[in-house]
């Protein structure tokens, strides 16, 4: 938000929309493999694409570091095995394929806490976790300095005087520094499939 008070950066809801990207193809191409019977290679593969972003997901969707571990773990190998399922060709993409196959799992886990305490989100909320989810790991390529702008402004909500205060920074900088950084994310956000923010 800026001093003005209007909104500024890249909101991380607003990204449910796809665009043509490698990573889309890549993904698709990826659990046909695993359907095909290629394991070994295609499930490393999987896990370095997908189990940091579904462990996010866990933490946000349980707040605990053990159930977040084995939402990623059981998230993979239950996509490998149900990547027959997956259609090419059909209106979903791998990556809501995956997300579906985890919400399923994280369903699993929380039916099994005897306190009932977790429910895990759906429609427009599970939209807001895993568009959060894609932010956080497009901004892991992102430099020190444009983490940290984006950290202070979009994560903590400081305007870019404040965000300058803080970091030592002028706003000129501050400004500099977002529009940089929000570039960054947003051209690997359309590099995965993932469209959309704010301007």
């Amino acid at each position: 938000m800026s001093a003005g008070g209007e909104t500024d950066g890249t909101d991380p809801a607003a990204m449910s929309g796809r665009v043509p990207g490698a990573a889309v193809h890549a993904e698709a191409e990826l659990l046909c493999r695993l359907a095909g019977g290629q394991r070994g290679e295609a499930l490393g593969e999987l896990s370095d694409r997908y189990a940091a972003r579904l462990y996010d997901l866990g933490l946000t969707v349980f707040g605990e570091r053990e159930p977040a571990a084995r939402l990623a773990a059981e998230t993979i190998d239950a996509v490998a095995a149900r990547a027959a399922e997956f259609e090419p060709d059909g209106d979903r993409s791998a990556r809501e394929f995956i997300y579906a196959v985890a919400r399923e799992r994280a369903v699993e886990i929380a039916s099994a806490d005897p306190e009932g305490a977790v429910d895990v989100p759906e429609g427009e909320d599970l939209e807001r976790a895993l568009a959060d989810v894609e932010f956080r790991a497009a901004m892991t390529g992102l430099g020190d300095e444009g983490r940290a702008v984006l950290d202070a402004i979009l994560g903590e909500g400081l305007t870019r005087a404040e965000a300058g205060e803080r970091l030592g920074l002028t706003v000129g900088i501050v400004e500099v520094r977002l529009r940089t950084a929000l570039r960054a994310v947003r051209d690997e956000l359309r590099a995965r499939g993932v469209a959309g923010g704010r301007r």
